[in-house]
C-alpha cells in the first residue's frame, strides 16, 4: 500500500524503501515513513514512475551530461546563471602533497591545510556534481547554499566539493 501511495504522490519508491531498514520496525514503519516522506522534496524526482522499490533510475544516470544543481531562491521561476570559479590545480597540488581538499567559503577561494571545516556529503544523482560545467566551476547558488550551512555551523571552511582537473567531482 505504501509503495502504491508513494507512486501516486511522486515519491521515489527506491528512496522510500531504503529508509525502511533504518527504522525501528523496518518495513512495518512504511506507513509512518510515508507521512514524513511527503514533507521532504528530496524523495521526489522526475520520472519517479520508472522507479521500483529495488531500483531507482537515477542510479544509472550519466551525471557527466547533466546540469549542476541550482539552489536559487526563485529556482521555480528562473535558474541563476552565475558561476564561481575555483582553481582545480590548487586541489591537485594539495592532494599531490598529501594535503587536504578544504576550501575557504569567502574570496579569495584558497585551499586550507590547517583550519577546521564542515564536510558536505552530497549525492551526485541529486545534481551536486560538476556535470556539464567546466572544471572548477560551481553554480553560485549551490556554493552559497553550502557556504550558508557552513556559516550556521560557525565554520569558515568547506570540504566535499572536490573538483579534479579532469572534470570529475567528488
Amino acid at each position: 500500500m505504501a509503495t502504491r501511495e508513494a507512486h501516486k504522490l511522486g515519491l521515489c519508491q527506491n528512496r522510500l524503501w531504503n529508509l525502511a531498514p533504518v527504522s525501528e520496525r523496518k518495513h512495518i514503519d512504511l506507513p509512518a515513513l510515508m507521512e514524513t516522506a511527503i514533507k521532504h522534496l528530496q524523495l521526489r524526482h522526475e520520472d519517479h514512475d520508472k522507479c521500483m522499490a529495488g531500483f531507482c533510475r537515477l542510479t544509472t544516470l550519466d551525471s557527466t551530461n547533466a546540469e549542476q544543481l541550482h539552489k536559487c531562491q526563485n529556482a521555480h521561476i528562473a535558474k541563476c546563471v552565475d558561476v564561481l570559479n575555483f582553481e582545480p590545480e590548487l586541489l591537485n597540488k594539495s592532494i599531490h602533497d598529501n594535503g587536504r581538499t578544504v576550501w575557504t567559503i569567502s574570496r579569495p577561494f584558497e585551499v586550507s591545510q590547517d583550519k577546521p571545516y564542515v564536510a558536505v556529503s552530497h549525492v551526485w544523482s541529486d545534481g551536486a556534481r560538476i556535470g556539464i560545467q567546466k572544471p572548477g566551476q560551481v553554480n553560485k547558488c549551490l556554493f552559497d547554499y553550502m557556504a550558508d550551512v557552513t556559516k550556521r555551523l560557525r565554520q569558515s571552511h568547506l570540504a566535499g566539493y572536490h573538483l579534479d582537473s579532469d572534470g570529475t567531482s567528488s
